[in-house]
């Protein structure tokens, strides 16, 4: 059985509903670095906003996963803003060809902040990636890259 690391990272893009705040990414969503032992069924990694993680039996973490983290600033002060996100692509594209790909099957958010004093907020993002469960381990020791799409309302 061959074994192959995948390095993963996921790309955003952001939507707002009425552009008054500004949203900096601090650090980008990743998968840190995997090993897929098994792909005959989807196996998952799951990383939920506030940090914790989970890995179904077919994948080893090598590095570990780090959530996103997004500052939220020039919105009006002690506001709710509400969140939502989405994976906009189906699956995801690798730096050398790979038949089998990575989807972002969840993208995890608070659904609602709370500004400070001065009309900020930290966002944090996870996800949930699965593999393809497609009976063959082929995913290569490249970098897999999807987007996903967050949304700002208030």
């Amino acid at each position: 059985m061959r074994y192959s690391k995948s390095i993963f990272i996921a790309m955003m893009l952001i939507s707002f509903s009425e552009v008054k705040g500004d949203i900096i990414e601090i650090s980008p969503l990743s998968f840190g670095s995997i090993v897929i032992t098994e792909n005959t069924t989807q196996e998952k990694v799951v990383l939920n906003y506030s940090g914790n993680v989970g890995y179904s039996s077919g994948i080893y973490a090598v590095t570990p996963p780090n959530a996103a983290e997004f500052l939220l600033t020039n919105y009006p002060s002690n506001q709710q803003v509400f969140i939502s996100a989405r994976s906009t692509q189906a699956r995801s594209n690798s730096d050398i060809y790979s038949a089998d790909q990575f989807t972002l099957t969840n993208v995890d958010v608070p659904s609602v902040l709370t500004t400070d004093n001065s009309g900020s907020a930290t966002l944090f993002v996870g996800g949930t990636l699965e593999t393809s469960g497609s009976g063959v381990n082929s995913y290569l020791n490249t970098q897999y890259r999807i987007s996903y799409q967050i949304s700002v309302n208030y």
